[in-house]
């Protein structure tokens, strides 16, 4: 049964005034920083809430995007439960308790990406000249909001591509990258546009907000999903997203083969759900973390999604420009060692 939801909005006047950026003034983070790469849909959200929550690691979340411009005032001031409280309340008036494209589970605390932070202040998705001081500060807010935690731990699917940028300007990062069969990408690629063209998504209507780029696309896909019946938007989405989902595999191949050997970590996602136990590990080992006292492993909080069908007739297409590419290494379930 799907759940129904209402038109609401979420009051956004708190946030007319912003932190004073020349008069904030913060220690640049010491703590281990962890960034997770991978594309979108290929279970970075899901890697992501695990490893923050088997290593007691600070993450991004959504209260932290919605309030970015005043987090430290806000914290200062005591007020950081009551803004959690205002997205939970937004939430349950659209009754809306799991992310709708994938049922992660939904609140003020759940993990999302820092591109949103960039897209809003920065005007970027991705890291690059522009935007690598915001994502700095970033880093800075997150660790002086969390001093207990044992790491900062990020990610962003945008970031595909800008590998070296990030190697870069932070030499002593750490990179985990998630590699999951095409197929399932694409079919989750496709369950996704089908979710947000079908309706309107709270968590995505609170997380663009002023971002004209993604309300206009939204928008558009919108109306090419009421043209045209479900079979030929379907057929339309999968030929879009092959391309995409080709040329992100090659940047996500450059990334690892950029990065200095000792900073990256490549784990699969049918392992992450198969053999938790393995994956993390070897990923305690990498990271050279402490596991939290009763830490859970995340085999239970989300099972392995089968290939929608609908897209059978575009799985095979997709594979076929994999092997035109070169990129046989991504048809196979475990990570190869053709990287360095």
């Amino acid at each position: 049964m799907k759940t129904q939801r209402t038109n609401t909005r979420f009051d956004y006047t708190s946030l007319t005034k912003c932190e004073n950026r020349s008069m904030l003034v913060l220690p640049q983070s010491q703590k281990p920083l962890v960034f997770i790469m991978g594309l979108h849909r290929s279970g970075t959200t899901f890697l992501y809430e695990s490893m923050s929550d088997y290593f007691e690691a600070a993450k991004l979340t959504v209260r932290d995007i919605v309030f970015y411009p005043q987090l430290i005032t806000l914290m200062q001031q005591s007020q950081l439960d009551e803004k959690n409280n205002a997205i939970s309340e937004y939430f349950k008036s659209a009754n809306c308790d799991k992310r709708g494209n994938d049922n992660i589970a939904l609140s003020s605390d759940t993990a999302e990406e820092y591109g949103w932070i960039l897209k809003r202040w920065g005007g970027e998705y991705k890291s690059n000249e522009s935007t690598l001081s915001l994502l700095q500060e970033v880093i800075d807010k997150l660790a002086f909001m969390h001093p207990n935690k044992q790491a900062i731990m990020l990610k962003n699917p945008w970031d595909i591509g800008q590998g070296n940028v990030l190697a870069k300007a932070f030499p002593n990062a750490k990179f985990v990258f998630i590699k999951r069969s095409p197929e399932e990408i694409l079919s989750s690629e496709i369950n996704n546009a089908l979710h947000f063209t079908q309706h309107e998504d709270p968590l995505l209507k609170l997380l663009s907000n002023k971002i004209k780029i993604t309300q206009t696309l939204t928008i558009i896909f919108r109306l090419l999903r009421k043209v045209l019946s479900e079979l030929q938007f379907t057929k339309l989405i999968s030929k879009l997203l092959i391309s995409d989902i080709v040329s992100n595999l090659e940047k996500y191949l450059n990334d690892i083969k950029a990065i200095p050997a000792q900073q990256v970590m490549e784990i699969s996602y049918s392992s992450l759900v198969e053999k938790p136990q393995d994956t993390f590990e070897s990923l305690s080992l990498f990271l050279e973390l402490r596991t939290k006292p009763m830490a859970e492993l995340p085999i239970a909080k989300r099972a392995k999604k089968k290939i929608n069908p609908i897209v059978d007739f575009a799985a095979e297409k997709l594979k076929q420009r994999i092997k035109e590419n070169g990129l046989e290494r991504f048809l196979k379930d475990k990570p190869a060692n053709d990287l360095k």
